[in-house]
């Protein structure tokens, strides 16, 4: 699969959309949480709005709210947060939509609910800022289509169907303790999980050295690559756009997100989110290695090789610099 990289220059997006005049394209971004300053910018956005405007093609932002309290928990929160982040619908020429309505879909393991403004539009661009992320190991375009296109019933039950479960007997070594980034276990003489606080991130699962935990259902990864999968549904193209730039140990979630880990690498731009999403890993890695790993403690390789096998894409990429 042939994805094109490059600095600042996006007018390849005019070549790769095939849609036809006058139709919508959803964009589906994080327009940032109140706080943050490393997400992708209102200035960053507005170069892809113009080229669709030149194609007189009908653009809108789109995004779902989300589970947890903060800036974004309702419409009428995010809309605000969006406005402080420089996202309105005067300064971006095009609606911004923030809905929990949904279209459902069903998936291996979930009914899964899909942001119906984006499910019922067939043309979509996924604009991702690619960093970190405590529960996934990394968040790019696989991460910005499910966790972002559902709404908050299906975001909680991706969380609580990859809870963990005691399946033999626990040596006590306090590998799931150390590493759990939500101080959700604690080990005494038994083990012990704190529900309320557990948020089904499965790095306990996948980093215990004894292979005593399963996930309730599936690992969060695998769930999370179903729900990318559900979003995309419907679709007639969809283009993606992968920002390598201020690549930061968590999401656009936080204010906090824990510092920069790497250097800017520049933009990627294809049809396939397998591959944009592991030519993005694979260029971090090449700057420094495995670095989401070991400071997340999971393998964003994860989500890739489910959302593969769900034949999402090819991990296999040539990359033309433009």
């Amino acid at each position: 699969m042939k994805l094109y990289f490059t600095k600042n220059n996006i007018d390849i997006l005019k070549k790769l959309l095939k849609i036809p005049e006058n139709s919508k394209v959803a964009i589906k971004m994080h327009m940032g949480e109140k706080g943050n300053t490393t997400h992708i910018s209102a200035e960053e956005t507005k170069p892809i709005i113009n080229i669709l405007r030149s194609l007189n093609l009908k653009p809108f932002i789109v995004d779902t709210p989300t589970l947890y309290l903060g800036g974004r928990f309702t419409e009428k929160d995010y809309l605000q947060t969006a406005k402080e982040n420089g996202f309105s619908e005067e300064t971006m020429d095009c609606p911004i939509i923030i809905s929990n309505d949904h279209h459902k879909v069903q998936t291996k393991h979930m009914n899964f609910e899909v942001c119906k403004p984006m499910y019922d539009t067939e043309y979509m661009i996924v604009l991702t800022h690619v960093k970190g992320h405590c529960c996934v190991g990394f968040g790019a375009a696989i991460k910005n289509l499910s966790m972002g296109g559902a709404t908050k019933k299906s975001k909680g039950d991706m969380h609580a169907l990859g809870e963990p479960e005691l399946i033999g007997e626990c040596k006590l070594c306090k590998t799931c303790e150390k590493l759990c980034p939500f101080n959700a276990i604690t080990i005494t003489d038994k083990w012990n999980l704190n529900k309320g606080t557990c948020f089904g991130c499965d790095v306990c699962i996948v980093n215990c050295p004894h292979r005593i935990l399963k996930p309730k259902v599936a690992l969060i990864d695998e769930l999370l690559a179903e729900g990318a999968w559900a979003t995309t549904q419907n679709k007639k193209q969809v283009i993606y756009i992968n920002i390598i730039k201020r690549i930061t140990k968590e999401c656009d979630c936080r204010a906090d997100t824990g510092g920069i880990l790497a250097d800017d690498i520049g933009i990627l731009i294809g049809t396939d989110p397998v591959a944009i999403d592991q030519a993005s890993l694979d260029l971090i890695n090449k700057q420094k290695p495995d670095i989401f790993t070991k400071s997340n403690h999971k393998d964003p390789q994860l989500q890739i090789n489910f959302a593969e096998k769900l034949e999402m894409g090819k991990r296999n990429y040539k990359i033309e610099e433009i």
